[in-house]
């Protein structure tokens, strides 16, 4: 099923992905749980992923506190939450993702218990909010580390299924935003 998700994002055209992504940024912002969130998780969209500029832009300018992901162990699957203080501010992390750099010399690691709300990517989705990530479980382990967080999974329509197959490690999101 992830192989055949990823075919469909791979299969549409640059101005599918942008439309769709307006699309599920709209819903997001305008969404009450972005509105009361005070810090918020947002994946840096990479290749066909649902592309999250304009979701980040929004964040930063509501006054949220914008945190990204940030692989400190890519051989133990460790993924943690940094502040981004600016889009400029992004520098490529592990396996070449956009990440926050160290501000006056370190990371500034937020807490995934002081997360309100995550936006989560994955190759495919159900209407029960179960995802297929990439394979890594990063997002798995992170989800469970971030108990009182809202998460969302954010997919094209292409990446949405009546149904999936789901293992024990698999953390299911709250909600899934498709356009």
């Amino acid at each position: 099923m992830r192989k055949e998700a990823l075919k469909n994002r791979r299969s549409m055209s640059h101005e599918e992905r942008a439309l769709e992504s307006k699309s599920i940024t709209e819903k997001i912002i305008s969404s009450n749980e972005f509105q009361q969130a005070k810090v918020v998780f947002a994946y840096v969209s990479v290749e066909d992923e649902v592309h999250t500029e304009l979701l980040l832009a929004e964040i930063l300018r509501a006054g949220k506190k914008l945190c990204v992901p940030y692989i400190r162990d890519s051989k133990n699957g460790d993924m943690i939450a940094v502040e981004l203080r600016s889009l400029n501010d992004l520098v490529e992390g592990a396996f070449g993702i956009l990440t926050a750099p160290p501000y006056e010399g370190k990371l500034q690691e937020i807490s995934a218990e002081k997360i309100d709300l995550i936006i989560a990517p994955g190759a495919a989705f159900d209407g029960e909010g179960h995802r297929i990530g990439m394979g890594g479980g990063y997002y798995d382990r992170f989800l469970n580390s971030a108990s009182k967080a809202i998460k969302f999974g954010i997919a094209y329509k292409c990446q949405f299924f009546a149904s999936i197959p789901v293992e024990a490690h698999d953390k299911k999101v709250d909600k899934v935003i498709l356009p």
